[in-house]
């Protein structure tokens, strides 16, 4: 029962790392489409301030895909992993073999 159990929690455990690790969903490509419109509207600037709207957009624009991705990969397998541990320990606890103390009275 012991070992079962045991191969049980590290069988979870592997699909734990695996099926719950975080995949990044911001990639090069939209960084580069967010700095390739950065450079189309830089170019169509007539001075400081409009380069300052311009910079605005572009650092809107980056920090959006940046909260997109601390969002999305948020690792929901340290919870997991302790919640096996958890059961790990139960499991060792109703399967060991109970204490037992003899003792002798004087006499």
């Amino acid at each position: 029962m012991r070992r079962l159990g045991a191969l049980v929690l590290a069988i979870a455990a592997a699909v734990v790392m695996v099926a719950l690790a975080p995949h990044d969903s911001v990639t090069a490509a939209d960084v580069s489409s967010v700095m390739f419109d950065d450079t189309l509207n830089q170019g169509r600037t007539e001075g400081a301030p409009q380069q300052s709207v311009v910079n605005g957009w572009t650092a809107r624009d980056l920090l959006e895909l940046t909260a997109t991705q601390g969002v999305e990969a948020r690792d929901h397998r340290p919870a997991a992993l302790l919640t096996l541990l958890v059961l790990g320990l139960c499991l060792g606890l109703a399967t060991s073999a109970p204490m037992h103390r003899s003792y002798q009275t004087a006499p």
